[in-house]
């Protein structure tokens, strides 16, 4: 069953054409859906709890070891200045990421399939024991595992909100089997997405590291300028890909397809992309900083910041999918002009 224009999302918007949604009216439409299916708050719920309840797997001793490590390589006689104010950053940075690490926070990808999970931005609350892993080996695979089982997670939570929202190209399962196969479909293309970008950004950043670090050594003022235009130039390749999730979900498309769709649609809408992108951000900021001192007053805090959150996600989520959507119709209707 496909979706094309004209359709209504019963929620006093018309998602034709000729009209794209700007960043409000796809937030307004995005929560008035929500306020109809409540039931999609029930996955990120579901997760939260698993994370508030399960003993954190802490990664503490091996960061500690790391930072030990970089701490150490200042001592070494002629070390750069520069580089030795870096490397103690580093290794204060590290020892404070070990004392709250938690490997189960991994089931909640956040930024890849928008998976909203409270606890996951909380860290681990005061007072948790934690199972510490101080095994290379041991940590590298729950890593691995716990990262594919995120991406999972994710694809489902998308997938049931692509299914309440009329729109998209993307055949709507109307059985469990057929909803079942499509949610293992695009799971596996968006692991190869992920494997395909991981990889194309290692290949490109192992010459430039090698090329920064010889620099480093004649110049650090530039070799910090090499690493800023690096991140910037990152930064700009990864929201070029930022619709490519939409669009393997509710399109339906291949992985190359839906690469070339999400460049296409930020650079017709590069500053309302951008704009969608950043008023996301700041909403999801505010209400971390509101509701993370909530969550820690447990368990009554912990529950309300809980459903407050995984509200407010569930609700960005759903606009993103209908930003992309009518700004993509709002594309090829200018080009068949």
């Amino acid at each position: 069953m496909c979706y094309n224009s004209g359709v209504e999302l019963s929620l006093d918007v018309s998602l034709d054409r000729k009209n794209s949604l700007g960043i409000i009216d796809s937030l307004s439409a995005g929560f008035r859906l929500l306020v109809r299916r409540l039931d999609l708050l029930i996955l990120p719920v579901l997760l939260d709890i698993w994370l508030w309840f399960m003993p954190p797997l802490s990664i503490a001793p091996l960061l500690e070891r790391l930072a030990t490590f970089y701490g150490q390589a200042t001592d070494v006689e002629g070390f750069p200045v520069e580089l030795a104010e870096m490397s103690n950053q580093v290794s204060e940075g590290l020892a404070l990421l070990g004392e709250t690490s938690n490997l189960w926070t991994l089931l909640a990808n956040t930024w890849l399939m928008h998976m909203p999970s409270m606890m996951a931005a909380i860290g681990v609350l005061p007072g948790t024991s934690s199972i510490l892993v101080d095994r290379i080996l041991a940590a590298g695979g729950l890593v691995f595992v716990l990262s594919l089982c995120g991406i999972f997670v994710g694809t489902v939570f998308l997938e049931l909100v692509a299914h309440a929202l009329p729109i998209g190209n993307g055949e709507k399962p109307q059985g469990l089997s057929h909803f079942a196969n499509s949610i293992f479909r695009h799971y596996g293309r968006i692991i190869a997405f992920v494997l395909i970008v991981g990889l194309g950004v290692l290949l490109a950043y192992l010459p430039a590291s090698f090329f920064v670090g010889v620099v480093a050594v004649l110049s650090p003022a530039l070799s910090s300028f090499l690493v800023l235009f690096l991140a910037i130039a990152t930064m700009l390749l990864l929201f070029h890909l930022y619709f490519v999730v939409a669009a393997i979900i509710l399109d339906d498309l291949t992985i190359f397809a839906a690469i070339r769709q999400s460049i296409q649609l930020v650079r017709g809408s590069f500053l309302t992309a951008f704009g969608f992108f950043l008023v996301t951000w700041f909403i999801t900021i505010g209400f971390m900083l509101i509701l993370g001192p909530l969550a820690k007053n447990v368990p009554a805090g912990t529950a309300i910041a809980i459903l407050v959150n995984s509200f407010l996600g569930a609700g960005l989520a759903t606009a993103l999918f209908i930003f992309y959507r009518t700004h993509l119709l709002r594309l090829a209707e200018e080009e068949s002009i």
